[in-house]
């Protein structure tokens, strides 16, 4: 940062005149870094936070605005500066480096300026030679500008007072915020004291209405039980007793029927009766007739039945020989050759 914290406001010599002094023509970085510094602190001490910024708003713009006058003023200057010496020097086509450079003993310095203040100025260099102490230096403007730089210059320390007077408006504007916001702070602490009391019996409200929501809903609920049974009772109540009149309309009828079934009970046992002694008297006529025929029919029969139960018997034990026959014989080779083998071992 050496470029930054250099004093220029060193002797210059001009072919003319060795012994000149001349002012700087453009404002340092510290300077404008000054101003930003001070829009920040101001915006700083207007921000209070949890406070209604109204008042602190109206400040700010207020010092804003006053601020932006300042250097719209200032920058209009240095706009008419430019304006008015832009082919001041004839030694501008020597040079085409965007510094100036001065050279002190065999040490060099780089000065850049001219481009984020002075966008559009022109750099102008020349030399001089000091003989008693043996270094050269960089010349600068011709004389006409120096008058032009020292008001400028004046114009930029009007300015910075200017704004030391803003700071002290700004302090006194925070001083009276500040008492202000202490009045406010205490009346929104007792304010907030009784919101917190009506929060809580706000909230001891709530739970009652809730408490008797939840108890109204229980009854209408139990109320509701209750109807809801009793409406089914009642048609339960009702299909009872249809079914209580339908069972003794069936009973009465079942009476009825049992009676005509009796009766014809009775008819059909002596009808039975008086049919069953006729058949005992037709079957001990025809068991004296047939018990002759029936012998031999019996013997025939019994005859036939043995001839097909051999015939069964013997398809029977073909049938086996021919299933077992060739397992059997399978089960005697392998033990036959189980035999012969611990013979040979």
């Amino acid at each position: 940062m050496e470029d930054d914290e250099m004093n220029f406001e060193e002797p210059y010599e001009s072919p003319s005149e060795a012994e000149r002094k001349c002012e700087p023509f453009f404002i340092v970085d510290e300077d404008e870094d000054y101003f930003e510094d001070c829009l920040e602190e101001t915006e700083a001490a207007l921000t209070m936070p949890g406070v209604s910024m109204t008042y602190s708003q109206k400040c700010r713009e207020a010092l804003q605005a006053e601020f932006n006058g300042l250097m719209q003023h200032m920058l209009s200057q240095l706009d008419n500066f430019d304006a008015t010496h832009q082919t001041t020097s004839t030694s501008l086509d020597l040079f085409s480096e965007p510094d100036h450079k001065i050279v002190r003993n065999g040490s060099t310095r780089a000065i850049l300026f001219g481009e984020s203040l002075f966008p559009e100025e022109e750099k102008v260099v020349s030399m001089v030679k000091d003989d008693a102490l043996g270094f050269c230096i960089e010349a600068g403007p011709e004389l006409s500008t120096t008058t032009e730089i020292k008001k400028l210059r004046e114009a930029f320390e009007s300015c910075i007072e200017e704004v030391g007077q803003l700071e002290c408006k700004r302090d006194e504007l925070v001083q009276e915020l500040l008492e202000q916001e202490e009045s406010m702070e205490k009346e929104l602490r007792t304010l907030k004291e009784d919101l917190e009391e009506e929060q809580g019996l706000l909230s001891k409200v709530k739970l009652e209405k809730h408490r008797l929501q939840e108890e109204t809903l229980m009854t209408k609920r139990r109320l509701f039980i209750a109807a809801r049974d009793c409406a089914q009772r009642q048609i339960e109540l009702a299909v009872q007793q249809r079914e209580v009149e339908q069972l003794n309309q069936a009973q009465e009828e079942l009476k009825a029927h049992l009676v005509n079934l009796t009766e014809e009970i009775t008819k059909f046992n002596s009808d039975h009766q008086s049919h069953l002694q006729a058949l005992q008297q037709q079957q001990n006529n025809l068991t004296q007739e047939s018990s002759k025929k029936k012998t031999c029919s019996y013997v025939t029969q019994g005859r036939r039945a043995s001839c097909d139960l051999q015939q069964y018997l013997q398809g029977g034990i073909k049938a086996l020989e021919e299933f077992y026959e060739p397992r059997l014989v399978s089960l005697l080779k392998r033990l036959r050759g189980h035999h012969k083998r611990p013979q040979k071992s």
